[in-house]
């Protein structure tokens, strides 16, 4: 069910992405999470990016250098880093 509901949106990224995307949002967000972010995903709302690849580690998610801070009032991420590839960061 759940690829036949991501394959109705026409996504232009392979199923894989999503898969990497929404798995660890699956797993590991709260409940508040799972009824907005993982509603407006499967629904077309929301587009997920993969920014994994840097420069200085590749793919190498165990040596990723760049870091999200959340701001004193919790409501945003800075994040710090630079990274080579942003699968749907053209979106």
């Amino acid at each position: 069910i759940y690829y036949q509901e991501i394959t109705k949106h026409a996504f232009t990224m392979g199923e894989w992405i999503i898969s990497m995307s929404v798995g660890p949002l699956y797993r590991f967000a709260s409940n508040d999470t799972h009824k907005t972010a993982l509603r407006e995903i499967l629904n077309g709302s929301k587009l997920c990016a993969l920014a994994v690849s840097e420069m200085s580690a590749g793919s190498d998610v165990a040596n990723i250098e760049t870091t999200a801070t959340k701001t004193a009032d919790g409501t945003h991420y800075i994040v710090n880093g630079t990274k080579y590839w942003i699968t749907t960061g053209h979106r």
